[in-house]
């Protein structure tokens, strides 16, 4: 421990010092003899760190994360000088009673000291997929050294520790469409949509992307809550618009999709994204069901140019018109006159069998 028995004149050594007297015969002194040897202390310094924590998984910002770190004088000298040095954790607290040991400053053999401090997760830890991503991905990674001097003064270490405890935050985003439309009831009706996404999760998102097939393009404007950017920061808002022109088709079959979704205008948004260790987010799905208004409709007018029936065998001929005003097409029309059997078309629109709106058949 104090680097030799004379470490003042022989430091690292252990002196040893040999004397010889005697009397000759006549009893006087004959001299004294003196030899010493130093033998160089091989003593070997050693310790070791340990650095523990309760905290099993890293899932929120604010989490406290208490550690434990405990070292070991495993070597034969005592060492002085000790110095634990945790960048992450800041002050440490050594405890006010050594596990193993005396509670002075100079750390002994076998003696064992123990020290704790806690860390607050911030939410960069969690955006980043770790406080150090690229050398310990998807880790709370924290590291402890220990260094301290042998009794000559010369260092010994230094020796670390590193604790990498697993980031396991829960990311969620959700997506939200509406539309102040409330029925659909004309070919070219300008419906606006309005499509709004909220990160509702611990970490932020990236790679945002938000698709709508009916509206194509989408506008992103000004966040309701957030900076603009490309990151869907922790309880940010988007805000996205676009419109859709309304078809003769959507009208005239009873909707853009008329067997999943009859007698309404379906439009439905997809939300995807990237967590911070890379991985896809779901896909969540919005739809608005927009009530197609049924305003179909149709006129017909019987005419004949006969202003009177004066004999028997006179022919009378009679033409028959029928018109769709409404905006939908109307299918199946059946013209009935039992008198007049073997009704004639002469006049039907683009001749197919559908009424289509604005078309007069005669």
């Amino acid at each position: 421990d104090n680097n030799g028995n004379s470490p003042t004149l022989f430091p690292g050594m252990l002196h040893n010092v040999v004397t010889l007297t005697g009397n000759k015969p006549n009893g006087t002194a004959v001299g004294t003899l003196t030899d010493e040897v130093n033998i160089p202390l091989g003593a070997v310094g050693s310790y070791t760190i340990d650095k523990t924590s309760t905290t099993a998984s890293i899932t929120a910002i604010n989490q406290v994360v208490p550690y434990v770190i405990r070292i070991t004088n495993t070597g034969s000298f005592a060492i002085n000088n000790v110095i634990v040095a945790d960048p992450l954790l800041g002050t440490l607290t050594r405890s006010s009673t050594d596990p193993t040991g005396n509670e002075d400053n100079i750390f002994d053999v076998g003696e064992v000291w123990q020290y704790t401090g806690s860390y607050t997760v911030t939410q960069s830890d969690l955006d980043n997929n770790g406080n150090l991503p690229i050398a310990a991905p998807g880790m709370l990674r924290n590291t402890v050294t220990l260094t301290g001097n042998k009794p000559d003064t010369s260092p010994v270490g230094p020796v670390s520790d590193i604790l990498d405890i697993p980031l396991n935050p829960a990311p969620s985003y959700t997506i939200t469409k509406a539309s102040t439309t409330t029925a659909i009831t004309a070919a070219g009706q300008s419906v606006p949509y309005t499509i709004t996404v909220v990160n509702t999760g611990a970490t932020a998102i990236t790679n945002i992307v938000v698709t709508d097939p009916m509206l194509g393009t989408l506008t992103r404007i000004t966040d309701p809550v957030g900076n603009n950017n490309a990151i869907l920061n922790v309880g940010e808002t988007w805000r996205f618009t676009g419109s859709y022109a309304v078809l003769q088709s959507d009208l005239d079959n009873n909707g853009n999709l008329p067997i999943a979704a009859p007698g309404v205008l379906r439009n439905t948004a997809t939300l995807a994204g990237t967590r911070p260790n890379g991985n896809p987010m779901p896909n969540p799905t919005s739809t608005v069901n927009i009530p197609l208004t049924d305003n179909a409709d149709y006129t017909i007018v019987k005419a004949s140019t006969t202003t009177s029936v004066t004999a028997i065998g006179q022919v009378i001929p009679y033409t028959i018109t029928i018109n769709n005003p409404s905006p939908t097409a109307i299918n199946s029309v059946v013209v009935a006159d039992p008198m007049l059997a073997g009704l004639l078309r002469t006049s039907a629109g683009n001749g197919d069998f559908i009424l289509n709106a604005g078309e007069t058949w005669v």
